[in-house]
């Protein structure tokens, strides 16, 4: 197993490191080159664009093999952003909301498609022991993408980074293409039972879910559980990005302060998993589970009473550091209270449906807000003014 382990170990390194050199480049040129104010828009619609993006590649999947999908969404991702790059000279200022919401599809794109041929290549037992080291693999790409972003900003190439990424997701193609000697097993046997017509996957899922939620209340608890944590992240990035934006006047320093920035999420976040078991047996899975939203509440507080870079970057560094060590492994060891075939039902509409259609009323509410501001006091909503809505939200998911 030590060959299908390194490849896909490298892969997730490659696969990361290019998602955060993106997202770096991105966000920075976004924010200097087009304006902050435009930011609620665009979660909006990188929102919806998801849902769409997500359902078409579940139907995709139920026709073609996963390490094929995977291989040709890498191909995708590397010719649509050469394209971009190359257009960059035209300064055609349209062009940097695309790369916005371009990073968001293909972080989820490319993550989601490698953790499925993952799961294909591994069995349960191999994945119990793998895994992790995985994780830890993609980690320190995240780390490298970093740092790697900073080298570029010392040689004055803020859009080199591109270049960069490109780099990454073309050997990352070439692994897959590895890799699919060892899914190629798998693919066919999946493959060799006759094609079924495909229905709507959110109507499908609709249909099972809603008789357990007429007959279990734990169900209703566990959507609302989902739902309401999920409205609260598109609030809380437009006002990250806001003093951001506000802090750091040229690309330069921005992009230095992601690299930064993102680093420091990846480092704690990988010493306190060390330790989150701990925490658990300590406090219980429910007291575990608190400290994510009271620390929203501690967040959302403070942001009422000042707003500047350190609150912000505390409430960026702290979300990202809790939910990736704290709340996603306590959250999925509360699945566990459903029994084995309600999971295998609602787990796919709690991940897939619910989470996205929070962020959809989330990043629906900021832009609303916005409008009807402007609206009545004729300028803009400033993202301070945000807080106590957020404060609320998080009250409710306590």
């Amino acid at each position: 197993e030590l060959k299908g382990f390194a490849l896909a170990t490298f892969t997730l390194y490659l696969i990361t490191a290019s998602n955060v050199l993106f997202s770096n480049y991105a966000e920075t040129a976004f924010l200097k080159r087009f304006g902050v104010d435009s930011l609620p828009n665009v979660i909006l619609v990188n929102t919806i664009l998801a849902i769409v993006v997500m359902s078409l590649v579940s139907r995709i999947l139920q026709r073609f093999p996963v390490h094929t999908v995977l291989l040709w969404t890498l191909v995708f991702c590397t010719l649509s952003v050469f394209l971009a790059r190359i257009a960059i000279p035209l300064e055609i200022k349209f062009l940097y909301p695309v790369f916005y919401v371009m990073k968001t599809q293909y972080e989820i794109l490319l993550t989601f498609l490698f953790w499925y041929l993952a799961n294909h290549i591994f069995s349960t037992r191999q994945s119990k022991r793998l895994f992790p080291l995985m994780v830890s693999g993609g980690i320190l790409g995240g780390l490298c993408g970093s740092f790697f972003t900073l080298w570029f900003v010392h040689l004055g190439a803020v859009d080199n980074v591109l270049w960069a990424y490109i780099a990454g997701t073309m050997t990352a193609a070439f692994l897959v293409v590895r890799l699919a000697r060892i899914a190629e097993p798998q693919a066919v046997k999946e493959n060799g039972s006759p094609k079924r017509k495909t229905r709507s996957l959110l109507f499908a899922e609709m249909r099972k879910v809603l008789p357990m939620m007429e007959k279990l209340k734990l169900v209703r608890w566990l959507i609302l559980l989902t739902l309401i944590p999920n409205v609260i992240p598109p609030l809380l990035h437009y006002q990250v990005s806001f003093a951001i934006d506000m802090t750091y006047t040229n690309e330069s320093s921005m992009l230095s302060f992601f690299s930064f920035y993102r680093a420091a999420q990846l480092i704690l976040a990988l010493i306190l998993s060390l330790f989150a078991s701990r925490i658990y047996n300590r406090f219980s899975l429910s007291g575990g589970l608190l400290i994510h939203p009271f620390n929203h509440l501690l967040i959302f507080f403070v942001f009422m009473l000042q707003f500047d870079i350190l609150t912000v970057v505390y409430a960026g560094v702290s979300v990202g550091v809790l939910r990736q060590a704290i709340q996603t492994p306590g959250r999925q060891a509360l699945n566990g209270v459903l029994h084995i075939e309600q999971r295998v039902i609602l787990l796919p509409f709690l991940k897939g449906t619910v989470v996205r259609l929070g962020a959809l009323i989330g990043a629906a509410f900021v832009v609303l807000c916005q409008g009807a501001y402007f609206a009545i006091c004729q300028f803009p909503l400033h993202p301070q003014n945000l807080a106590p809505i957020g404060f609320g939200f998080t009250f409710l998911w306590i």
